[in-house]
């Protein structure tokens, strides 16, 4: 398995690690990693192969080979596979009792990770469930417009919080680019 650090992801972290907020961002990479590591079970476990590991700035984008004529149920638990594994992360946090900061980390990659949005994993999963139910062309169109509107109302809400604005941002740019 082919794995692809971005440049800024490079650039993102060594800022981190100068401003010293390195073990923070550290904290969520470590539970970015717990919820690849559930993608990459379920992966595993339905016998598909892996050719690149990207890691980005807002997370882990694995590639999977040969899927593009699977059932729709096998997407829905690879999807689904991620946020299940950050649940429980959060709960065994919360269960031994360890670092706040541990624990906050995980809830934000439980939380990010489920929202409705594409090409999160909750968009994803919006976008699988609709797929058992209408043509893929429209599921495309109604999950990057529910992305979209859901993503402008989040904004609105998080304002203040300029770092969720431009995360947020990124994937009302995402949206406009890969599915319109």
């Amino acid at each position: 398995m082919k794995i692809k650090l971005h440049l800024i992801t490079e650039i993102y972290l060594l800022l981190c690690l100068l401003s010293g907020f390195f073990y923070e961002v550290s904290a969520i990479y470590l539970c970015l990693l717990i919820h690849e590591i559930g993608h990459f079970i379920m992966i595993k476990s339905l016998k598909k192969n892996i050719y690149m590991l990207e890691i980005s700035p807002l997370g882990g984008i694995l590639h999977i080979d040969k899927c593009q004529n699977d059932k729709n149920y096998k997407e829905l638990l690879i999807y689904l596979s991620g946020p299940l594994s950050s649940l429980l992360l959060y709960l065994v946090f919360l269960y031994f009792n360890v670092n706040p900061l541990l624990v906050r980390s995980a809830l934000y990659v439980l939380i990010m990770n489920s929202l409705p949005i594409l090409p999160l994993d909750g968009g994803k999963i919006i976008m699988t469930i609709k797929q058992f139910i209408f043509p893929y062309r429209l599921v495309l169109k109604l999950c990057t417009f529910l992305s979209l509107i859901i993503t402008f109302v989040l904004i609105i809400f998080l304002i203040n919080y300029y770092n969720y604005v431009i995360i947020l941002l990124f994937f009302t740019y995402l949206n406009c680019r890969y599915y319109y």
